[in-house]
């Protein structure tokens, strides 16, 4: 929530727009995962990028096709224990993320 009223503060701080439906889910580095909120119930949500480091005032690109997907990819890195600092682990990582539908 914190990261949030961030987001929603950027434009009285840096005279940007930054849509206050977008929801930061998730941060690292210099990225952000968001997703736009909506009134009425979708039946997906995608995920989208942001670079932290700048905040661009729109919207990088969809790098999930939604959060279900996002995190199913997410786990089976995490039960597999790869490691993205690793070579080999990289490739089935990058693989993992395809079968879920990443897009970067």
């Amino acid at each position: 929530m914190n990261r949030y009223k961030e987001l929603v503060s950027f434009p009285q701080r840096y005279g940007e727009d930054i849509d206050p439906r977008l929801f930061p889910i998730s941060e690292f580095e210099d990225s952000i995962h968001a997703v736009i909120g909506c009134e009425e119930q979708e039946e997906t949500s995608p995920v989208f990028w942001l670079n932290a480091d700048c905040l661009q005032a729109n919207i990088e690109y969809i790098e999930w096709p939604s959060l279900t997907n996002m995190m199913l990819a997410w786990a089976e890195i995490i039960e597999r224990n790869l490691n993205r600092y690793a070579p080999t682990d990289m490739k089935e990582i990058i693989a993992i993320r395809r079968k879920f539908g990443w897009v970067r």
